[in-house]
């Protein structure tokens, strides 16, 4: 339908702020984005991993749409995965990368539909030899 159109068209603007977010942002620690009364994102598995029982407004970031009442803003959360480095063999410099992964949440205002949508992200911190 139309509104659950509408409900995943924000859901993609939140996924998009929340990379734009990473990809502008340098990471350091597990915690990594300070948001009260929490931080995020949050290591898998780490004790803070119990904040993802219930999705609210203090464990996300709402992402301004205008035409969308302040209350119904979506939302998105940034986990962080994991650090890797592949080093792709001789003559090729070694490359250390950040994983993410951006869960948003959007509901359309007029309906309460509702559209919950996962990215993984990939960002570049280094290359060496």
């Amino acid at each position: 339908t139309v509104f659950r159109s509408n409900a995943h068209n924000y859901a993609e603007a939140a996924l998009r702020a929340g990379e734009l977010y990473i990809n502008a942002t340098t990471f350091t620690g597990v915690t990594l984005i300070p948001i009260a009364p929490q931080s995020l994102p949050q290591q898998l598995g780490g004790a803070a991993a119990s904040g993802w029982a219930t999705w609210d407004n203090t464990n996300s970031i709402a992402v301004p749409i205008t035409g969308i009442p302040t209350g119904s803003y979506p939302r998105y959360a940034i986990e962080f995965l994991d650090n890797s480095r592949d080093d792709l063999g001789a003559n090729i410099p070694a490359v250390s990368m950040q994983w993410f992964r951006v869960t948003a949440r959007a509901t359309d205002p007029t309906t309460g539909a509702t559209v919950m949508l996962q990215q993984t992200v990939r960002k570049l911190i280094s290359e060496g030899s």
